[in-house]
């Protein structure tokens, strides 16, 4: 039922067509429509109700929140979509009705906000994998964190076969997706060595982890470095220093590297940053991400 497929648009367009030339006309179509999304089965109905609960959290961390009143009136709208479409000749996945009367339903838009495809794409997808899970799977847990990097720590400590190599790696997408330039750098270099011994990451996926590491390495292997800066930068590259330097007198055992991070977001990407946020999630990742900590997760 969670599958979505693909529309037709010339084939809708020739039943739209036909169904208002015909002996019947729009009155009757719609009527069609009306009694189809009133013949909605008990199990479709849970469905939808399970549906339109778990897009609570994920629209609410978009910035996307709806109230109560909204998610009955989602549900609503998703059963007559589903008719409709019936109606039309489109035996469509009631996931594919589901979506349109999300994208189409958000209150947001009567307000004049534009919103992305790709963010209700992504609440949408999160929603059909944990759409009837009872509390106690890991996808539930997954939807109830709101931090995008702790739900990539649950979706690796969940089993292979709950979570699969797609699903985690929607996860890391979507972790990517909110966060800025500097973290993802910071995410990559943790996330790398944790996936390398496992098979659990697309390659698309791959290549959005190993793209920050490429560039920190290629400034490492570069020997020298000449950095011409625009005098409004160095107060930004003296902060930088600092922060290499502290971690130098502390010993840290992962200074060298850090600072090749910070060197590289300030010269390569020429990003500005707090290098003291970058270290403290280094360090909270790394903790998170270590062996012991996402088995203990699951």
């Amino acid at each position: 039922m969670a599958e979505s497929g693909r529309s037709d648009p010339d084939y809708s367009e020739k039943i739209w067509r036909n169904s208002l030339s015909d002996n019947t006309g729009l009155p009757a179509l719609v009527g069609r429509a009306r009694t189809l999304s009133g013949e909605t089965t008990p199990e479709a109905r849970a469905w939808i109700a399970a549906y339109v609960d778990a897009l609570i959290v994920p629209l609410r961390e978009a910035q996307l929140p709806i109230s109560g009143r909204r998610a009955v009136a989602l549900c609503a709208s998703v059963r007559s979509v589903h008719g409709a479409l019936a109606a039309l000749g489109r035996a469509q996945p009631l996931a594919d009705a589901a979506y349109l009367a999300l994208k189409w339903g958000m209150p947001q838009r009567a307000q004049g906000r534009r919103i992305a495809d790709s963010v209700l794409d992504g609440v949408h997808r999160l929603a059909l994998r944990t759409a009837g899970e009872p509390e106690s799977s890991p996808w539930a847990a997954i939807r109830a964190e709101p931090d995008p990097v702790r739900r990539i720590a649950l979706g690796l400590a969940a089993p292979e076969s709950v979570v699969d190599r797609l699903a985690l790696s929607q996860l890391v997408t979507d972790a990517f997706a909110e966060l800025p330039l500097p973290e993802r750098y910071a995410l990559a270099w943790v996330l790398s060595p944790v996936f390398s011994a496992r098979d659990r990451l697309t390659s698309a996926t791959w290549e959005l982890l190993a793209e920050p590491v490429a560039r920190v390495l290629a400034f490492a292997e570069g020997g020298e470095q000449q950095v011409s800066a625009h005098r409004s930068r160095a107060g930004h590259w003296d902060y930088v220093l600092a922060t290499v330097s502290a971690l130098q007198r502390e010993g840290h055992p992962q200074a060298a590297e850090i600072g090749n991070l910070l060197y590289t977001l300030f010269a390569v990407e020429c990003e500005p940053c707090s290098p003291d946020r970058v270290v403290d999630r280094l360090s909270e990742w790394q903790a998170l991400f270590a062996p012991q900590a996402w088995r203990e997760a699951a």
